[in-house]
Formats: structure tokens, C-alpha cells, sequence
């Protein structure tokens, strides 16, 4: 997944998260209907990196994150962590 976020001061930062989804045929088919399923039935990790050109984010393309994604009927959630 590919995207784009602004921070609050209006730096732009691109941002790609490849990653692994896994799940049983039973549950990947409730997510592709848009129903709810608990995150914790399935394996959903990401390894987020990002692309800024102001110096005072520069840090984010010099740390290592993970994260844990969810499949909402509404869209994607991906809780991010700073791996220290």
C-alpha cells in the first residue's frame, strides 16, 4: 500500500507499507464482504517506511517500524510502533 500523509505543520510525507496478510478461505471471504472480523483471528503485519524531504522528519527514514493492520468494512487500520 502506497499513500501520503501531511503533518500538522504541512510537511508532506509519502509513506509505503508492504506487508503480510494471512488468514483461513473462511475468514478472508467475511473481510471481501465487509464484515467485521476480529483482527486477532488473522495475521495482518506491516513494515511501514517513509519518505520526507524536511529535515526535522528526516528520523523517519532512519528508524525501523512495525505494525499491526486490521481489515475495517470502512477501510485499513494500522497501529505503527518505533522499533527501539
Amino acid at each position: 500500500m502506497r499513500g501520503a500523509v501531511e503533518t500538522e505543520d504541512g510537511a508532506p510525507i509519502r509513506v509505503e507499507t508492504p506487508g503480510i496478510r494471512r488468514a483461513t478461505a473462511e475468514i478472508i471471504s467475511e473481510l471481501a464482504a465487509g464484515r467485521e472480523v476480529d483482527p486477532t483471528l488473522y495475521y495482518f503485519r506491516v513494515a511501514p517506511g517513509f519518505t520526507v524531504a524536511e529535515q526535522e522528519y528526516r528520523w523517519l527514514q532512519h528508524s525501523l517500524f512495525l505494525g499491526l493492520g486490521a481489515k475495517r468494512p470502512g477501510g485499513v487500520e494500522i497501529e505503527v510502533y518505533a522499533v527501539a
